[in-house]
């Protein structure tokens, strides 16, 4: 630890007929001081500076300063008086300045008692003063001596410093680097929300061009691994009023035998309906041509649909999603995208069985196309999400799934052909939702 006598020595003579250095040190100093902003020096190598050495911010209000540095300061009676008198000298200049001026600072290299301090202070409230900060000699040693003083200490008054002030040093440099990135990081993640809200606000009136249901997988898995599945996801605007229009959209697999019954080509069919209007089921079968696969897509363009005819009205609404257990055991995430936008996304950890949340389930939709015997053996089970109702055995049934809700005003719809922010909740799900 560097000797803190040298600083004060330092202070004292160092910058002796240096008014350059001396403006510079302080101005470098004062935004190191709680709440001081802003910070400009004015006419550090002479010339006209209209009443201030220093100019800054204090809790938004305008400071004028000056500097009072003594060449070869010892405290005398006589240098407290010169101290004393340039402090005077330069409030009674600022104020001529700026009649409304109510914040004043002042350094100087002599060292004052606490009673000089409090009478200068008060000297500086009787000229309509409310904030006045005098930085003497001690002070500026204390802010020197401390990690944040080290590198001005070195740069000002030559003292270099020692090992442990160096790592010291070093150690705060990481830190303070690290909250800047930080903020950066998180300035430019309410930019991007803002930019996303925008984006989403600009879809919100188009026409619904295309529906995704995603399941993300937690591996691949083979034909054989999967079996049989459907899905089946109900968006009902059960805010309008009863019968209210509700959208399925859905499918199942669809394999493709290659003379091999352990290696089916994998593939889905995708299905489509209406009610309240009712339309016709509608389906389209797809096959991947791969045996083993991580991620099951059910894609359709809406055609003509009086009730969701616009982005705009999956706004407000409730849904159900159906699983075979089987699968609900192999998924990951769940996903549901219109114009590519995600408007559903349900992490794997929320993925919960009726049983799993205390609860007993019995109303299970028909599959909307005929089944064979072996796909009638795969259970259909209705998929809840795990909260804190959910979990909570002392709510009535009812009440413990009433968050499957899509309500635009409490969160943006991220579109999933630009990268999500850094984090964000559908990060697991980006990669393959581009696809």
């Amino acid at each position: 630890m560097t000797d803190t006598r040298l600083t004060e020595e330092r202070l004292k003579s160092w910058l002796d007929s240096n008014q350059v250095q001396r403006e510079r040190l302080c101005v470098n100093l004062l935004p190191l001081f709680d709440n001081y902003s802003k910070v400009e020096p004015r006419r550090p190598k002479g010339g006209p500076d209209q009443g201030r050495d220093i100019q800054a911010y204090y809790n938004g209000n305008k400071v004028f300063g000056g500097v009072g540095f003594k060449n070869s300061a010892n405290d005398s009676s006589q240098h407290k008086k010169w101290a004393k008198r340039k402090f005077k000298e330069d409030l009674k200049a600022a104020k001529e300045e700026l009649k409304s001026l109510d914040s004043f600072v002042f350094f100087t290299n002599v060292d004052l008692t606490p009673k000089e301090i409090e009478d200068l202070k008060k000297y500086a409230f009787s000229n309509d003063i409310l904030h006045c900060e005098i930085f003497y000699r001690e002070r500026l040693r204390q802010i020197l001596d401390s990690i944040i003083g080290y590198g001005l200490r070195l740069q000002y008054l030559g003292i270099e410093m020692s090992q442990e002030e160096q790592v010291s040093f070093v150690e705060m440099i990481g830190n303070k680097n690290k909250k800047e990135l930080d903020e950066i990081r998180q300035r430019n993640i309410q930019i991007d929300s803002k930019i996303n809200r925008l984006e989403f606000l600009n879809e919100y009136f188009k026409p619904t061009i295309g529906l995704r249901l995603l399941i993300i997988l937690k591996e691949k898995f083979t034909a054989k691994d999967l079996g049989h599945f459907r899905v089946m996801l109900q968006i009902k605007k059960s805010y309008e009023k009863d019968p209210y229009p509700i959208l399925i959209v859905g499918g199942r697999d669809f394999y493709i035998d290659v003379n091999n019954q352990e290696n089916y080509f994998i593939g889905v069919e995708t299905i489509l309906k209406s009610e309240n209007p009712i339309t016709e089921v509608l389906n389209k079968k797809r096959n991947s041509r791969q045996n083993g696969i991580d991620h099951i897509a059910f894609d359709y363009p809406l055609v003509e649909n009086q009730a969701f005819e616009k982005f705009g009205d999956f706004d407000r609404t409730s849904f159900d999603l159906f699983i075979t257990r089987d699968l609900k055991d192999k998924t990951k995430a769940i996903g549901f995208l219109v114009n590519d936008f995600a408007i559903i996304n349900i992490e794997g950890d929320k993925i919960a069985s009726a049983e799993e949340v205390g609860l007993q389930e019995n109303n299970i939709p028909e599959w909307l196309l005929p089944l064979s015997d072996i796909e009638e053996q795969f259970e259909v089970i209705r998929v809840y999400l795990r909260n804190n109702q959910t979990d909570n055995k002392e709510l009535s049934p009812p009440n413990r799934h009433n968050s499957r809700e899509i309500h635009f005003n409490y969160f943006t719809p991220i579109k999933m052909k630009l990268p999500p922010p850094s984090g964000g909740r559908f990060k697991n799900m980006f990669d393959i939702m581009i696809n």
